[in-house]
């Protein structure tokens, strides 16, 4: 169907905008949420043999994901990212974002597995350090989420994870609230390189407002940077614009009216700025199909965790479902989301080491 839609679309692009050297370029962008739609397809219908290959793929996925980042961080030799606010490598891989959700999934997965095997506490290492090395913000929830997979998936007695839980939850409140010393929490290597960015993005919003602005120091604006106010201006640019709501704008198409300057870089309101509610739909219901029931049943096994944690970067953060490296992991654990006959669920159950 997606097939069949943006031969349409794109029709209706040159017709309104009367923009032809772009047509390539668009067809390209086209082809990233198919991509990601036939791999999710293919790894579905395939997925008992995926299921066996799991542990392999992730694997052969650290290896080309962590090695790159430690050369280039140690030769110098690569792509290199917010230079102007600290130094992280992004090796050869073109964007952060992708670095980013790719070592997130890494970490996530491996801390899973901590408890199957010491050679995982290697694995794990190898994603945590490359993904600090590539520069990604997401690194600060890593550690809270490891000791949240550790706590709950081994034998701790209830009373004990209710303490601990409670604890997190008290220290988390109080952090964010500014209890505590900010020379303990905030001054140190591993979390200025994070907060200087967010004061630059304060003092770059002056020089262009000229006023002062510190929202970006805020907790939720330091995390999205400006994509917060982005969506809400690529939004009120479609409903100003009705004629436009069903097939969007395309990307690399300029608009005669908007050109791709709302460009978000959060999956789910571009995709809808991009194609628009037909192109949307048919991208979006099959991945619905999968998460949804995953939460009305309240799984929390490792593959489930993960599609949660993809989803919700891909719909903060963006560049997922059009990027062939985090698209591809989307798609591969999201094929691996459903339950069916001849495999187990996907809950990782207490005591017992499971591949799934």
């Amino acid at each position: 169907m997606f097939i069949l839609f943006f031969p349409a679309a794109l029709c209706i692009y040159i017709v309104r905008d009367g923009v032809f050297h772009k047509i390539i370029l668009e067809v390209i962008s086209f082809s990233k949420p198919l991509f990601f739609l036939l791999l999710f397809h293919f790894v579905y219908i395939h997925r008992v043999y995926f299921k066996k290959k799991l542990d392999k793929i992730i694997l052969i996925t650290l290896f080309t994901y962590s090695i790159p980042i430690f050369f280039s961080s140690f030769t110098g030799i690569g792509l290199y990212v917010y230079e102007a606010f600290y130094s992280a490598t992004k090796s050869f891989f073109y964007g952060n974002n992708v670095t980013s959700i790719t070592g997130l999934t890494l970490s996530i997965y491996y801390a899973y597995k901590l408890r199957t095997g010491k050679i995982n506490y290697l694995y794990y290492s190898l994603a945590f350090v490359a993904l600090f090395l590539s520069g990604g913000k997401i690194i600060l929830t890593v550690p809270l989420l490891t000791l949240l997979i550790y706590l709950y998936t081994g034998n701790s007695s209830r009373l004990r994870m209710v303490v601990i839980s409670f604890g997190l939850l008290v220290v988390s409140t109080l952090f964010i609230s500014g209890a505590f010393s900010p020379g303990f929490f905030i001054n140190n290597s591993f979390t200025n390189r994070y907060f200087t960015r967010a004061f630059r993005e304060g003092l770059t919003e002056y020089d262009i407002r000229q006023r002062i602005n510190i929202l970006p120091l805020r907790l939720y604006s330091y995390a999205s940077i400006t994509r917060a106010s982005r969506a809400n201006n690529a939004i009120n640019q479609i409903l100003r614009e009705p004629e436009n709501i069903f097939f969007g704008y395309g990307i690399y198409i300029d608009s005669q009216i908007s050109g791709n300057k709302y460009t978000v870089e959060m999956d789910i309101i571009d995709m809808l700025y991009y194609y628009g509610i037909i192109g949307f739909l048919l991208i979006y219901i099959p991945i619905f199909k999968i998460i949804i029931p995953l939460i009305i049943r309240r799984n929390t096994g490792m593959n489930a965790m993960v599609i949660y944690l993809i989803f919700i970067y891909s719909s903060l953060a963006g560049h997922v479902l059009t990027t062939p490296m985090a698209g591809s992991l989307f798609a591969l654990f999201l094929g691996l989301g459903s339950n069916f006959r001849g495999v187990t669920d996907m809950v990782t159950p207490r005591n017992a080491p499971s591949n799934s």
